[in-house]
């Protein structure tokens, strides 16, 4: 039953480990994969070069928001509602928001992704063009998707209660 695979973190260590499972799970994830590969990848937003013409790999940049931050808005969710933490259901839940296209994401160099993690508003002043070509997503969207999830959530604990308890039926 669900409520046998739940977690509970007592700790700041415990929390980080846990943030860090997650971004690793999803990010091994078939369906992960499949997100990334929905963009057209070939062209760095911030640089021009390309896959194809100068053989630069491209990747796609989380951007306002990282997986980590993601993972962490949707455990704070889960702690607002006095929910159980489950690994896979927040996996499902990632990838719902990113085929929803709720991802705000640009595609970049390796060497500019880190660029703009070290220091994101020199990397933006240095290369303005990445704001020109940001995905957006629709974090609105995104909202409305991990809270429908969230009420799935709380209706499957509290049906597998009752059963537990003999009520259901």
């Amino acid at each position: 039953m669900l409520t046998q695979i739940c977690y509970e973190l007592y700790d700041a260590d415990e929390y980080r480990d846990f943030v860090k499972h997650v971004v690793k799970q999803f990010r091994g994830s078939p369906e992960y994969s499949m997100w990334l590969n929905s963009f057209n990848r070939n062209e760095c937003a911030a640089t021009g070069l390309t896959r194809d013409a100068d053989g630069v790999p491209i990747e796609v940049h989380h951007f306002r928001i990282t997986l980590w931050g993601w993972v962490e808005y949707i455990i704070d969710k889960f702690y607002q509602e006095n929910l159980p933490l489950n690994s896979f259901y927040i996996c499902l839940i990632l990838t719902d928001i990113h085929f929803n296209r709720c991802i705000p994401c640009v595609p970049l160099t390796h060497c500019i992704h880190k660029m703009l993690h070290e220091n994101y508003d020199d990397t933006l002043a240095k290369y303005p063009e990445i704001l020109e070509n940001v995905w957006h997503g629709d974090t609105a969207r995104a909202d409305e998707l991990i809270d429908y999830h969230i009420q799935n959530y709380k209706k499957q604990l509290t049906l597998e209660e009752e059963i537990i308890n003999g009520k259901a039926g």
